[in-house]
């Protein structure tokens, strides 16, 4: 239970004030300042250098069906301009 409230409330990526994230504000367009939606801390299929670009701070269902498609998308395409 304690890796869960760290993980969901203290992640180091996480950049939300105290309130925002005690109080659960989704920042994604879906839910553009909703309260109580507690959007999760997601790790991107990505490999910056920079750790904290890996990482998205959004609900699961927004991951899902927009952000993940389009890095898969970007993917496709730098490996179809490595061939």
């Amino acid at each position: 239970m304690k890796d869960w409230i760290n993980k969901k409330f203290f992640h180091p990526y996480d950049n939300r004030s105290f309130v925002k994230r005690i109080l659960g504000y989704c920042n994604c367009p879906w839910h553009k300042r909703k309260w109580f939606i507690y959007p999760s801390v997601i790790h991107t299929n990505t490999r910056y250098s920079d750790e904290a670009k890996n990482y998205i701070v959004c609900c699961e269902d927004f991951y899902e069906s927009e952000v993940a498609p389009q890095i898969e998308e970007l993917w496709d395409w730098y490996y179809s301009t490595r061939l």
